[in-house]
């Protein structure tokens, strides 16, 4: 993969910590230049987002890694919300779920969600799906700045 010629900065919304500590790990041995900022929260998230996009710096996430369940606010709240405000809505949103519950998938396309992805049970499995995240969202997809 070509290492990116700007920063990457991506926002994961998620409540695991042994996940975000998985998830951060992976990014980085994809992607050195990743910039994580981690909420363990949807609101959290959320109001980050909404102040990024007021801040008008450029310092807001290129991406938004979210799990479904989330305290405060769900991520299924927050992705139906980020994908119908207009100044939110360009922002790939990857759903990253220990779900493979149909519904929650058909919820997440319904919602405008960019990609499901479902949590393997195993720690390499794991890695490596994050990895393949990263090789495509940070390597090859064209992103908003």
């Amino acid at each position: 993969m070509a290492h990116l010629e700007r920063e990457m900065r991506v926002l994961l919304a998620e409540d695991n910590p042994t996940d975000v500590d998985i998830i951060i790990e992976a990014l980085h041995e994809a992607e050195p230049r990743v910039n994580v900022t981690v909420f363990g929260d949807g609101r959290s998230a959320l109001d980050h987002l909404r102040d990024s996009v007021r801040d008008r710096a450029g310092r807001g996430p290129n991406l938004v890694l979210l799990d479904l369940n989330l305290p405060i606010m769900s991520g299924r709240e927050l992705l139906a919300i980020v994908k119908t405000d207009s100044s939110l809505q360009t922002i790939p949103v990857i759903i990253v779920s220990s779900s493979a519950d149909p519904t929650d998938v058909e919820y997440a396309y319904r919602n405008s969600a960019n990609c499901y992805v479902t949590k393997p049970a195993d720690l390499d499995g794991f890695m490596d799906a994050v990895r393949r995240i990263a090789d495509l969202w940070c390597g090859v997809a064209e992103l908003p700045c």
